[in-house]
């Protein structure tokens, strides 16, 4: 039994190589939870989403992001929004959330 998200789902179109393919080998049974996602940015930036992403634009990949890690829900998010906002942003991996938003809030990352 395993209680996880669509990182599981998604990680055969991340990962080249995988030991297993969780679309054959798992067999899903019920969602447990539905959670809504927000895009925060540290309050130096613009606090209006039309703001920010003209801001991101004109940045030119000067911001970054934090996640928790590759294929993590967060990350493919922000890459979408990436793709269809048209600006460019480096991502920073982190082992959690937590630690993302704990480096948000301190200025580390950019959002």
């Amino acid at each position: 039994m395993l209680m996880g998200n669509t990182a599981a789902l998604v990680a055969p179109y991340l990962f080249a190589h995988m030991s297993f393919d969780p679309l054959v080998d798992l067999l899903p049974v019920t969602q447990v939870n539905s959670a809504p996602l927000m895009l925060v940015v540290h309050p130096s930036l613009r606090e209006e989403r039309q703001e920010f992403i003209a801001y991101a634009k004109d940045k030119k990949g000067a911001l970054n992001y934090g996640s928790g890690g590759i294929g993590a829900t967060p990350f493919l998010a922000v890459e979408l929004l990436k793709s269809m906002a048209g600006f460019d942003a480096v991502h920073v991996p982190y082992k959690g959330g937590a630690p993302a938003l704990a480096d948000l809030v301190a200025g580390q990352i950019s959002s």
